[in-house]
């Protein structure tokens, strides 16, 4: 019986590990295999940028791309709704969080996405209408009209301008659920802006980020970790073209000048990029990177400052900075992202 989960396991692993959205290492899930498996998935980059910058929020004036101060297990526990929030664009199901069984059908799920949007497999006979809006978040949220939640286009027809509204659009309401001004009883549909893209009727801002699981202060922090994963996606060479990047120790990187689309991507190849940077262990992290605007939308966050007022301009003009509106999604060069 033993040999027969291990082997199963091994498989899964060697088989998920394609598609390394990196979900995050999760030290208060119990199944040992569990643990293994989702270890197997990816490395977690969303959790080690999201520690850094909350020691960068906390301690500026020491901002260093170095995790030696952390202990996993304790600050992972301590800042465990956060990491659950920065997971959860990789995982709206929430199935990561749970046994073998949950974490298998993720990966099943993954794979029956990327068939779907590709026309094949069982998807292949005409006519095929790819991902739709009827479909699981986690087929929309990579490979349909949610992909603006990792910083990338939907389609090939999809302008810069429209995938950025689109980003701010869920920007605006994570931080404002963040913050408490929305409150998590609210309904989607008293939110006209983000119930036009998730188009889930009868769901509420609870029951979206968390089931029916977990207080208003984790259901806070969840919706503030989704908004730092989407910031963090949006520096990566395999999610968006920007002026400065493709540079392996590049931690300055500009202006957006197109973005990417997964569907014309090799999974394999895309992992390359949202590895860990080398650039993590390089120092001083002031300049435009992902711990550096963490660590700064952490600094609104704490100080409650105002959407319209602070929130949109910074990232408007800081962290979205747009080269030309109309630019089309690509698939990206591979030697830049991949190389």
């Amino acid at each position: 019986m033993h040999r027969t989960i291990s082997a199963a396991l091994l498989l899964l692993a060697a088989t998920a590990y394609g598609h390394n959205i990196n979900p995050i290492e999760r030290p208060d899930v119990s199944s040992w295999g569990s643990r293994y498996l989702s270890s197997k998935i990816s490395e977690p980059v969303h959790e080690t940028m999201t520690m850094l910058a909350y020691d960068c929020h906390a301690r500026p004036r020491e901002c260093q791309g170095s995790m030696e101060r952390f202990d996993r297990l304790r600050d992972g526990k301590r800042l465990a709704f956060l990491v659950t929030g920065v997971e959860w664009n990789d995982d709206p199901s929430l199935m990561l969080l749970g046994d073998i069984a949950d974490i298998a059908r993720w990966r099943k799920w993954m794979l029956d996405a990327e068939d779907k949007a590709k026309c094949r497999g069982k998807h292949a006979p005409a006519p095929c209408p790819g991902v739709e809006v009827s479909d699981d978040l986690l087929y929309r949220s990579h490979y349909g009209d949610l992909q603006f939640l990792h910083a990338m286009a939907s389609s090939e027809t999809e302008t810069a301008a429209e995938t950025r509204r689109k980003m701010l659009v869920w920007a605006r309401f994570s931080y404002e659920v963040g913050i408490g001004k929305i409150d998590p009883a609210t309904p989607l549909s008293q939110l006209p802006d983000v119930d036009a893209l998730l188009q889930r009727p009868g769901w509420n801002v609870h029951y979206l980020f968390a089931r029916n699981a977990n207080s208003k202060a984790s259901i806070r922090k969840i919706a503030i970790g989704s908004l730092l994963h989407l910031i963090q996606d949006s520096y990566s060479d395999a999610h968006t073209a920007r002026l400065n990047g493709c540079e392996a120790l590049s931690h300055n990187k500009r202006d957006i000048v197109n973005f990417r689309l997964y569907k014309l991507q090799n999974p394999d190849e895309h992992k390359e990029a949202d590895s860990r940077p080398a650039w993590l262990d390089k120092g001083d992290l002031s300049d435009a990177n992902p711990v550096w605007a963490s660590a700064q939308l952490l600094n609104y966050w704490t100080g409650r400052a105002e959407w319209q007022a602070t929130v949109s301009p910074f990232l408007e003009t800081e962290i979205w900075p747009l080269l030309t509106a109309d630019a089309l999604a690509d698939a990206g060069d591979v030697d830049c992202f991949a190389g």
